[in-house]
């Protein structure tokens, strides 16, 4: 049977070891802070998480859209040029397709048409990957890398019930920490 002094260190060893795993878990789980942008035709706040990314793991990108008092944004499926989150394109990240709730109906009367749109706050979502080809080979393109900024546009044309503004192109991004496996 061990002494008072091998029970404290072995209860301090599993104690450190604990506390080790559990700030892991938390810098993993931790969550980066929200862009919020606001434009004259609608306001937007960006989320991603996780906060610390690894080779293999998934991203996952919120965008909740709040249009402004008579205002409406196209969604897919009309001519004029929808909402979407564009990622840019990186070598490491496999972007999967945007998640769009459903689009009402709206009629726009100087035109007479019925098109898809999005005029009462929503989100949209788009899920990303860190992998790229051979797993070997990101993971040497990371060896010495322990930040990776992914950067994307809310792209979106805006309306209101006599005239359409212009697209824009609204950019926001973030430094994501790396860690190997």
């Amino acid at each position: 049977m061990p002494g008072i002094g091998g029970v404290f260190a072995t209860l301090l060893a599993l104690f450190v070891a604990g506390a080790g795993v559990s700030a892991t878990r938390s810098a993993r789980s931790a969550a980066t802070p929200p862009i919020s942008r606001s434009t004259p035709q609608l306001k937007f706040t960006a989320t991603i998480s996780p906060a610390v990314i690894v080779p293999g793991s998934r991203l996952s990108i919120a965008v909740d859209v709040v249009p402004k008092k008579g205002m409406h944004v196209y969604a897919p499926g009309t001519q004029y040029r929808p909402v979407k989150i564009a990622v840019q394109p990186d070598p490491l990240l496999r972007v999967h397709d945007v998640v769009y709730p459903k689009p009402a109906h709206y009629l726009f009367k100087p035109l007479n048409e019925d098109v898809l749109v999005y005029d009462t706050p929503f989100r949209l979502a788009v899920d990303l990957v860190l992998v790229a080809g051979d797993p070997d080979a990101v993971r040497a393109h990371l060896r010495n890398r322990t930040q990776m900024i992914i950067r994307a546009t809310l792209d979106y044309q805006a309306c209101d019930d006599r005239l359409c503004y212009l697209p824009a192109s609204v950019p926001f991004q973030w430094t994501m920490r790396v860690v190997g496996e």
